[in-house]
C-alpha cells in the first residue's frame, strides 16, 4: 500500500508571511497539532507545530498580580506585557517554522513512511507529488490503515 492511499488531502496550510496568532488560531480551530508552511507554488518550506507556538509564547513575561479589595493589583508593569503581545502579533510563520521538513513522496510505501516517522519522532508528514504538497499523513492515519 502506498502513502497516497491513506493520506488526508484536505490540508490546512499557511504561508511564510502569515502571523503567529493566525497559525495558532488555525491549529486550535481545526484541532490539529501541526501544519505545513508552503510557498506560492505549494511547495513545502516548513512545518509549524503546537510546540513551536508554545515555545514562542513562553518567552512572554506575564506580569505578577494579586487580588486586593475585589480588584487586581499588578506587581509588574503591564505596559511591558502589552508591548510583548504587540511584538508577538508581528511574528510570522517563517520566524517560528522548522525549515527543510521531512516529507514523503505520494508513491512511497506506508511501512517505509511509518519507519521514517518513528525514527525521526514525527507525528505528521507532508506528502508531495512532483515537489508539490498533495496531502499529509499522521501516525493516526498509519495506525488506522495498518491495524
Amino acid at each position: 500500500m502506498i502513502i497516497g492511499d491513506i493520506m488526508t488531502t484536505e490540508v490546512i496550510t499557511v504561508k511564510a508571511e502569515d502571523s503567529a496568532p493566525q497559525v495558532a488560531r488555525l491549529l486550535k480551530e481545526h484541532q490539529i497539532s501541526g501544519l505545513p508552511v508552503v510557498d506560492e507554488e505549494n511547495r513545502v518550506i516548513g512545518i509549524i507545530t503546537e510546540q513551536d507556538i508554545i515555545v514562542r509564547c513562553q518567552k512572554l513575561e506575564i506580569p505578577m498580580y494579586f487580588n486586593f479589595l475585589q480588584g487586581q493589583v499588578f506587581g509588574d508593569c503591564t505596559k511591558n506585557l502589552q508591548q510583548q503581545v504587540e511584538k508577538m502579533k508581528c511574528v510570522q510563520a517563517k520566524d517560528i517554522m522548522k525549515e527543510d521538513p521531512t516529507v514523503a513522496n505520494f508513491d512511497q510505501d506506508v511501512k517505509e513512511v511509518a519507519r521514517m516517522m518513528k525514527n525521526k519522532d514525527l507525528n505528521m508528514v507532508p506528502i508531495v507529488k512532483n515537489s508539490k504538497l498533495v496531502g499529509v499523513v499522521t501516525q493516526k492515519d498509519i495506525f488506522k490503515a495498518t491495524c
